[in-house]
C-alpha cells in the first residue's frame, strides 16, 4: 500500500510536470506569434511610410519637371507662331505665283490647310500666355515677384509631408 500510494504520488507529479510543462509552452507559442504579429506590423507602417516619402519625392521631381516646361511655353509658342505665319506667307507667295494643276500645288494646298488649323490652335494660346493678363511666374517662378510659384509651394508641401511621416516613424 505505501509502495502504491508513493508510486500513485509520483504518477501525480509526474501529470502536473507534463501539465506545467504543455502549459509553459503554449504560452512561449502565443509570446512568439504576438512578436512576430507586432513585427509585421511595424514592418508594415515602416514600408508604408518609406512609400509616401518615395511618392512625394517622385510628385516633387515631376512639378519640377513642369515648371520648368511651364516656364519656356510663353517662348515657345511665340516662336512656333511666329514660325508658322512666316511659312504660311511663304505657301500664300508660292500658290500666288500661279502654278496650278501640278502634285506640288496639292501638297502645298495640304500643308497650308493643316498650318492653318496649327495657326488657329497657337493664336488663343499666345494672346493668353503673351499678351494677356496670365502671369505663368505665378505657377513656375521659385521667387517671384509675388513670392514662390505655386508649383513651388506645392513642392514644399510635399515635402512638409515626408518630414512629418518620417518623424513619426519610430
Amino acid at each position: 500500500m505505501v509502495i502504491t500510494l508513493m508510486g500513485l504520488f509520483l504518477l501525480v507529479g509526474l501529470v502536473l510536470f507534463v501539465m506545467n510543462l504543455g502549459h509553459e509552452t503554449n504560452g512561449r507559442v502565443v509570446a512568439q506569434n504576438a512578436a512576430d504579429a507586432t513585427a509585421a506590423a511595424g514592418a508594415g507602417w515602416v514600408a508604408r511610410a518609406a512609400n509616401t516619402v518615395a511618392m512625394n519625392n517622385v510628385g516633387m521631381a515631376q512639378l519640377i519637371v513642369a515648371a520648368n516646361v511651364l516656364d519656356s511655353m510663353p517662348l515657345a509658342v511665340s516662336y512656333s507662331l511666329k514660325e508658322d505665319n512666316w511659312l504660311d506667307q511663304a505657301m500664300q507667295t508660292y500658290q500666288s505665283q500661279g502654278i496650278n494643276g501640278s502634285w506640288v500645288s496639292d501638297a502645298v494646298d495640304t500643308l497650308r490647310s493643316q498650318l492653318q488649323d496649327e495657326l488657329n490652335l497657337l493664336q488663343p494660346v499666345d494672346q493668353t500666355l503673351n499678351q494677356g493678363s496670365y502671369d505663368i511666374r505665378a505657377l513656375t517662378f521659385y521667387n517671384g515677384p509675388n513670392g514662390r510659384g505655386e508649383l513651388w509651394q506645392a513642392m514644399q508641401a510635399m515635402d512638409t509631408c515626408s518630414q512629418m511621416v518620417l518623424q513619426n516613424l519610430p
